[in-house]
């Protein structure tokens, strides 16, 4: 959030500055847009039911956060900003836990690592309560779980599609 702060006007009220805020609150919209486009793409992958729409609603709460953090930089409104941005802390993780449910029948391994990336990103959610614990290591705790997630999700999915239009098993 801090590389999102606007205020680079040199005054002494702006105590943080980020000259390139424009492109991380940029990307956080960009990521809100791309946890809906994986979200949709994965679709395909759950097992209809509950499981599928409990799933793909988390990361939609998920994505219209990450994106409306960079709509409402800290410094703009530091209180609107906790409020749009902590949603996505929980749901990403939670939309983890749920795949890995749904998955688990299915393709075991990659559930059971989904499974762990939720779990991490659970308890580093949790951890930023701990009012010793230092923020910026329980927020990336808490966050980057999903990114590892999201690429490792990826290249699975394309490696099943592969497997499964191959004329051949590979």
């Amino acid at each position: 959030s801090n590389l999102g702060v606007t205020g680079c006007d040199g005054s002494t009220a702006a105590r943080l500055c980020s000259p390139l805020h424009a492109v991380i609150n940029s990307a956080f919209v960009l990521t809100g847009v791309l946890i809906l486009v994986g979200a949709v793409c994965l679709r395909g992958f759950l097992p209809p039911g509950i499981l599928r729409r409990v799933a793909l609603a988390l990361f939609g709460v998920a994505a219209v956060s990450a994106a409306l953090t960079g709509l409402v930089p800290i410094d703009v409104d530091a209180h609107l900003h906790q409020v749009v941005a902590t949603p996505t802390f929980v749901a990403r993780n939670a939309a983890m836990l749920v795949v890995a449910v749904g998955l688990y029948e299915r393709w075991r391994a990659f559930a059971l690592w989904t499974g762990l990336c939720g779990l991490v990103g659970v308890l580093g959610t949790a951890a930023i309560l701990l009012p010793s614990a230092p923020f910026g290591i329980t927020e990336r705790l808490a966050l980057y779980p999903f990114i590892v997630w999201v690429v490792t999700a990826g290249f699975s999915a394309l490696r099943a599609r592969a497997w499964e239009t191959s004329p051949e098993t590979p």
